[in-house]
């Protein structure tokens, strides 16, 4: 059986979401990247999150690798998945309903 080749890449995966890193260490953080390949664009999220466009797909898909891996020089674990799924998930969570349907137990 043939295997599917892979889609091409496009400029809209050249944007990864970094996270997971300590409050205050994003300076560090973006200096691992920018070591794996040319960072253009920067988006600083609100809390321990980044989006990253780097200037090409390659570079964003090497960085992808670093899924998981423990900073240099910390114990810290971070997260690089594809921004178009961060995205997708921040949507889902802020439509969603925290609003519990069980009803408030009565005590008589």
């Amino acid at each position: 059986m043939p295997s599917k080749a892979p889609a091409p890449l496009t400029d809209d995966d050249s944007w990864v979401t970094v996270f997971g890193y300590p409050h205050g260490s994003s300076k560090s953080v973006l200096a691992v990247f920018r070591g794996i390949g040319a960072v253009e664009q920067v988006d600083d999220g609100q809390g321990n999150w980044m989006h990253l466009r780097f200037a090409s797909p390659w570079a964003a898909q090497k960085a992808l690798s670093r899924n998981g891996s423990v900073l240099p020089g910390t114990s810290c674990m971070i997260g690089c998945i594809p921004a178009k799924r961060a995205q997708a998930n921040v949507n889902q969570a802020s439509n969603a309903s925290f609003l519990s349907p069980v009803k408030p137990e009565r005590h008589d």
